[in-house]
């Protein structure tokens, strides 16, 4: 590489660790790309090249923010919403998949560092397959950096590499007794759990049965209306299977190697105050073009006929706000949200009963 930038190999599936390499990786590849760029264009325009382009952009857009030709932000937006970037010369050509591949790597990279949920082992093996799509396109250095990193990666998921001195039981998250400090308030459906989880341990069956263990029976009928509409087809979606009860009926389970809040027991739910930027996310994600929302995987568009006036209400202020192409997530239970460069934004709320056929595998609730 052009400038050293050591990554970090990780040594378990611990957020610290999941953030440092994917942190090091990002930055290895921003250094040798930026670089790349500005060794090109500047044999070809001079030395100010990058100050001329900026004042440049500057004068028909009076947002832009970019002082770094090294900035991963600018490093991708550049090209990807300027079709007649003189950058795109050193990019790919005719690759399909390479400009929406190189937004989606920097979505991910706003979304882990303003969101903490991403912070895992499942995450951060998604990451390091967009940078290696983009290094092995771009015919970096990198991408043979990144085989060894990928691999120890791999081998964590799978609990084959256990690190000096660790053992491969999969550790069970520890539990509060009767006697336990009150339960911490949770902040949303899909966060990172906070503090130890509840005393009571529940198995979800593969019939769908919840039993508790301590008491030996078959307790699903606890569970309220709420419960059965929302969590637990949200546990069943989610392919769960154990699931720790708190003090304030707040629900734990692992979930992609890490222990997040998954919902509530019975009737207990108090879910005012929730982070959107925390819950659980659709696994497509979505964009605006020629004014339509499509989904990104498909390209198709929503059908916006028979939408009703609080999803419309949420696209009107997206199209308003968002620009074309920026990628755009929902919740689980339908807040429209936005990972932009500046930080997220919530853009309001949609109804499973206007969205695309099979997105959601929870319906939202109705509005009273």
């Amino acid at each position: 590489m052009v400038d050293f930038y050591p990554i970090h190999m990780p040594e378990d599936s611990s957020p610290g660790h999941c953030l440092a390499t994917f942190s090091t990786v990002l930055s290895s590849l921003s250094i040798e790309l930026g670089t790349y760029f500005d060794n090109q264009m500047s044999a070809k325009y001079g030395a100010h090249w990058f100050t001329q382009l900026c004042e440049a952009r500057r004068a028909t857009d009076s947002h832009y923010i970019y002082t770094s030709r090294l900035d991963l932000s600018w490093i991708i937006n550049e090209p990807f919403r300027y079709v007649d970037s003189p950058i795109r010369e050193y990019l790919p050509k005719n690759e399909y998949q390479f400009y929406p591949s190189l937004k989606k790597l920097l979505a991910t990279r706003n979304q882990w560092y303003h969101d903490h949920n991403p912070h895992n082992i499942s995450g951060l093996r998604s990451a390091l397959s967009l940078v290696k799509y983009v290094a092995d396109k771009c015919g970096l250095e990198l991408a043979d950096e990144l085989l060894p990193v990928i691999s120890r990666v791999n081998a964590i998921a799978a609990g084959s590499y256990t690190g000096v001195g660790k053992n491969n039981v999969p550790a069970q998250p520890a539990s509060g007794s009767s006697e336990s400090p009150k339960s911490l308030k949770q902040s949303a459906v899909g966060a990172t759990w906070l503090g130890i989880v509840g005393p009571r341990k529940i198995q979800l069956n593969a019939s769908g049965s919840l039993i508790d263990l301590d008491a030996a029976k078959n307790v699903t009928s606890e569970i309220g209306n709420t419960t059965t509409n929302r969590y637990y087809k949200l546990w069943r979606a989610l392919e769960l299977d154990w699931l720790w009860v708190d003090a304030n009926g707040a629900v734990a389970a692992n979930f992609l190697g890490s222990l997040r809040m998954v919902g509530y027991w019975g009737s207990s739910a108090d879910e005012t105050e929730q982070d959107p930027f925390a819950k659980f996310l659709l696994p497509r994600s979505y964009t605006f073009a020629g004014g339509k929302l499509h989904d990104r995987e498909s390209m198709l568009s929503l059908d916006e006929s028979h939408i009703g006036p609080i999803t419309k209400s949420t696209l009107m202020r997206g199209r308003d706000t968002i620009q074309e192409g920026e990628i755009i997530r929902v919740t689980w239970d339908g807040d429209m949200i936005y990972f932009g460069d500046s930080g997220p934004e919530y853009i309001g709320e949609v109804e499973s009963k206007d969205w695309f056929a099979s997105h959601f595998f929870v319906e939202t609730v109705e509005a009273d």
